[in-house]
């Protein structure tokens, strides 16, 4: 139809990552986004995009691209979103439509950089005389701070995308999108994060309910219901009778 639909599933990458397809719930790189979003957007029959997000994030590496890509689309993007936190939640509030939520219980936000070290004391790291910050170390202070200092600037560029996609100021991000926390669908939606959460499903029925639809059904004896109604079954027993008479007699007139 003129709808596309792209997947964005899994882990996020710049490319495949094999542990994270086996291992991570699945693997989408963000190459295949912005390669999928030039192939919409070139097709006449698409007029419109839809990204399903369903993934809990991924690597700095590659994001500012799909990111650029997203928010560049020159056909309307919206999200329709099982979960969307760190990355995908940035690639969601780039999109130039509207986003919705699976449900009440999906996931949004985790805004934020973050990164992870194993100290080995056996590795000892050395750095040229003025170029002490390219191997901090972090069993200090000051070696913690190089690194902060780093997530800061790509937190910075992160949240300013988000902010311009919202149509907010990035202190506005920072401070009410959950300060990298990760909200359900209707406090993110309080806080502007999202636009919607989709209906749930109504049951199908074979007609418009009524109060009888609400009432305990019980059996009630033939004999229970006369003592109780007499004036209704003195009235069908007529009727009953009436009708029985008017179909004998067409009976025999035929």
């Amino acid at each position: 139809g003129p709808v596309a639909q792209i997947n964005v599933e899994g882990t996020l990458t710049k490319n495949p990552d094999f542990l994270a397809m086996w291992f991570g719930g699945g693997n989408t790189t963000y190459k295949s986004i912005t390669s999928a979003l030039a192939i919409a957007n070139a097709d006449p029959a698409i007029k419109s995009i839809t990204m399903f997000v369903d993934s809990p994030g991924g690597t700095v590496d590659g994001l500012f691209a799909a990111l650029d890509a997203v928010a560049a689309s020159p056909k309307p993007v919206n999200v329709r979103a099982a979960r969307a936190q760190s990355a995908a939640f940035g690639l969601a509030a780039a999109a130039t439509g509207k986003i919705e939520a699976e449900n009440e219980a999906s996931p949004f936000g985790s805004v934020g950089v973050a990164t992870a070290y194993l100290l080995d004391e056996d590795v000892v790291q050395l750095t040229s005389t003025e170029a002490p910050d390219k191997r901090p170390d972090l069993r200090t202070e000051e070696g913690k701070a190089t690194v902060i200092k780093e997530l800061d600037a790509i937190h910075d560029l992160f949240v300013g995308r988000i902010a311009e996609g919202r149509g907010l100021s990035v202190a506005t991000v920072n401070e009410t999108f959950g300060r990298g926390a990760t909200l359900l669908a209707k406090e993110a939606k309080a806080r502007g994060m999202i636009d919607k959460i989709a209906s749930a499903p109504r049951a199908v029925t074979s007609g418009p309910r009524t109060a009888a639809d609400n009432t305990e059904k019980r059996i009630m004896k033939w004999e229970d219901y006369a003592a109780a109604h007499p004036d209704q079954v003195a009235i069908g027993t007529k009727a009953a009778r009436e009708a029985g008479v008017s179909e004998e007699r067409e009976r025999v007139q035929t």
